[in-house]
């Protein structure tokens, strides 16, 4: 894909110096009377890092923060709530080899530690949280969390945990193809079984090209199917590559998906993409896949919903000048396509969108000056993908990771993100909240 795409917004966690030190957001969650709970990373210069935990009221005043203890912290990585309201945070840590495993922690409404647990194993671990969360819990009160690691031959696998409401490991699964596999997603069905999808790099006629792998798996891991999905170019050394970055399921458990198709080949223009939406059963077959035909490329990131009796889909779009903008695509569960909108303005790299109670969309992004500083940058539409507003938040010297959105109870909305002010600056989080109509009624820094 185009060069843009690669990297605009960086996590720099575990690199030590004199000014690689302050504050990380990792999770934000909001509570039902509308004050918020927000999770992270305390960076230390020369030292390890620590995980905290911070509690502000309804208008963004921080009441407290606990600094978790330390256990060889590197970052942290989610933040759920139980039906007790206990609070379970995800980082990872260093083991006594100083390879990266998972911590999970369980705390009180009092932010007082019920349980403490790192969960050892000698792969080195990462987890890949850019856009979704790595930990879900299921229905009852058990916890699943995506990791990946690197394998003796150098390829990727998908390692997947269940530990149960007490902190205990149930299991831990390896998934993977013997090829790199990074993993997109992963959905709870009714009957407590679980699909796990990773886009996998395959090589077909020495070329590179991008398959979808989705294992589909009992409550004990156990693998029920497995399928490699990719599609084949009208030439016999074409492919295409199939990169869905978004799922959700039907009201009947099938599944819907949403994405790109990237065509590579000897035969074709390199890097030349569509739109694709696609279904399957229950058991991974193909019901329908469509092409949505548009000016421009798209690209590997996507955000599904599902509103009402209809499926949108938000994702990045590449002009013929290499600027972003944001694409968005309204069809039914039969493929038909209700409506396409291109965000043409403002001219940025979508990071988030959220669903929200009103059925319309916020969805927020960024894109560089040529000072290298990163401007936000929000707007909301409604449920028939009309723009309501648009608003710059900020520039900043550089923004670190993507920025977390969540609607609170009373249709507020507040947004997360990691910055510094320059170069020499400490990391800081800032959090801001905005009404229905994007005014900014609080800006908090932590």
């Amino acid at each position: 894909m185009k060069k843009t795409l690669i990297i605009l917004f960086t996590i720099a966690l575990t690199c030590y110096g004199s000014v690689n030190q302050g504050h990380f957001l990792a999770s934000i969650y909001i509570e039902n009377d509308n004050q918020c709970v927000i999770s992270g990373t305390t960076v230390y210069a020369e030292k390890y890092n620590k995980t905290f935990i911070a509690k502000l009221d309804k208008i963004l005043n921080l009441n407290e923060t606990t600094e978790l203890s330390q256990k060889k912290d590197k970052e942290g990585a989610g933040l759920i709530k139980d039906a007790n309201n206990n609070s379970i945070i995800l980082s990872m840590a260093d083991n006594d080899s100083n390879k990266s495993n998972i911590r999970l922690i369980k705390l009180d409404v009092n932010n007082t530690i019920i349980w403490d647990n790192t969960y050892d194993n000698d792969n080195n671990l990462t987890l890949e949280y850019s856009f979704r969360t790595p930990i879900i819990q299921t229905t009852n009160g058990s916890f699943l969390i995506m990791s990946q690691h690197q394998t003796h031959s150098c390829k990727s696998n998908v390692l997947l945990y269940k530990i149960d409401k007490n902190g205990n490991k149930l299991w831990e699964k390896s998934f993977g193809t013997e090829k790199k596999d990074k993993p997109l997603f992963l959905l709870v069905s009714n009957d407590d079984t679980y699909t796990l999808f990773c886009l996998v790099e395959v090589k077909r006629n020495n070329l590179s090209a991008y398959a979808l792998y989705i294992v589909k798996m009992d409550n004990n891991g156990n693998k029920i199917w497995s399928k490699t999905l990719y599609k084949r170019g009208s030439k016999e050394k074409d492919y295409q590559n199939l990169v869905l970055t978004s799922a959700v399921n039907t009201p009947s458990w099938d599944y819907i998906l949403s994405g790109s198709i990237i065509h590579t080949g000897k035969t074709i223009p390199e890097d030349t993409a569509s739109k694709y939406i696609l279904k399957m059963d229950s058991k991974g077959n193909t019901i329908w896949g469509k092409s949505v035909k548009g000016e421009d490329n798209f690209s590997k990131l996507a955000y599904l919903f599902k509103v009402n009796s209809d499926y949108v889909s938000f994702a990045i779009t590449l002009n013929s000048n290499d600027e972003p903008y944001v694409n968005a695509i309204k069809f039914d569960i039969n493929g038909s396509v209700n409506k396409v909108m291109d965000y043409k303005e403002p001219k940025m790299l979508l990071m988030r969108t959220i669903a929200l109670k009103d059925n319309g969309f916020m969805v927020i992004g960024g894109r560089s000056n040529e000072k290298k500083e990163t401007k936000i940058i929000a707007f909301k539409v409604d449920k028939n993908l009309n723009v309501l507003w648009e608003k710059q938040l900020c520039t900043w010297h550089n923004v670190y990771g993507l920025p977390i959105i969540k609607e609170r109870p009373d249709g507020k909305v507040i947004i997360g993100y990691t910055y510094k002010k320059n170069e020499k600056s400490s990391f800081q989080i800032q959090l801001k909240l905005l009404d229905q109509n994007g005014t900014i009624l609080k800006a908090s820094t932590i």
